[in-house]
């Protein structure tokens, strides 16, 4: 009796919430880029296709969510090229959404439990 209290009290609430990450998180996510120069240009790839252009005046990049990291290679004239990458890491809530109920299958196919950084900063230097 004991047992099946603690379950409907304790595991029941997180069998719910398992894979529950696609949901509330989506698998979707824009990254802000913070650029300098102005005259910046720069190249999104993922496992070596080009995903998206990046300036000074449009520097968000929307990307579905992918256990592959995103490189990002940057110049202007005058200016040292810079390559960056930004790693993909698990969320918490697909973790633990994989452990109690669906394994992550869900998450996983979706993208949905992987999370880029939600900001990053390119800063070139002058040759």
């Amino acid at each position: 009796m004991k047992k099946s209290i603690f379950a409907a009290i304790f595991v029941a609430p997180l069998l719910m919430l398992a894979g529950c990450v696609s949901l509330t998180q989506g698998n979707e996510q824009t990254i802000t880029f913070n650029l300098q120069p102005k005259e910046i240009q720069c190249v999104a790839s993922r496992n070596n296709v080009d995903i998206s252009s990046i300036t000074y005046q449009y520097n968000t990049l929307s990307v579905s969510k992918s256990k592959s990291d995103i490189v990002v290679q940057c110049a202007a004239p005058g200016y040292k090229r810079k390559i960056i990458r930004l790693r993909s890491e698990t969320q918490a809530a697909g973790v633990v959404g994989g452990v109690f109920l669906d394994y992550g299958v869900t998450d996983m196919a979706t993208g949905a439990m992987w999370r880029y950084p939600d900001e990053a900063t390119i800063i070139l230097q002058k040759e």
